[in-house]
């Protein structure tokens, strides 16, 4: 029973100085994509979540491709909770566009058409 209880402490030490000097030095938002601010999209990733790492090159086309016409500003779910919370976004990667809520990969084709 120690040998649990001393684990999970163990874990639980590892984890905050893992992320404890990454939730102090949070900036959010932690990107911008895109360079138009009169159409700002608002989108939350995770450092955890596997689509979030395939919606980054999606998000880098798009921006090389239209980005004198949006700007995407990407907020960490995870350390920007003030911005998830509001919006209720319960999953990433998440997109607020026009005040509707996108779950789930996007890819750059279908972002474009929504912000066109």
């Amino acid at each position: 029973m120690h040998f649990f209880l001393a684990f999970g402490l163990l874990i639980a030490l590892v984890l905050a100085l893992t992320y404890l000097p990454a939730i102090a030095a949070a900036e959010c938002p932690s990107r911008t994509y895109g360079s138009n601010s009169s159409n700002t999209i608002t989108y939350f990733s995770s450092p955890l979540c596997v689509a979030c790492w395939g919606q980054k090159p999606a998000l880098e086309e798009l921006a090389r491709t239209h980005g004198n016409t949006f700007l995407i500003e990407e907020y960490n779910a995870d350390f920007c909770a003030f911005a998830a919370a509001p919006n209720r976004i319960m999953g990433t990667p998440s997109f607020i566009i026009n005040g509707t809520v996108l779950y789930g990969y996007q890819s750059a084709e279908r972002l474009a058409r929504v912000i066109q």
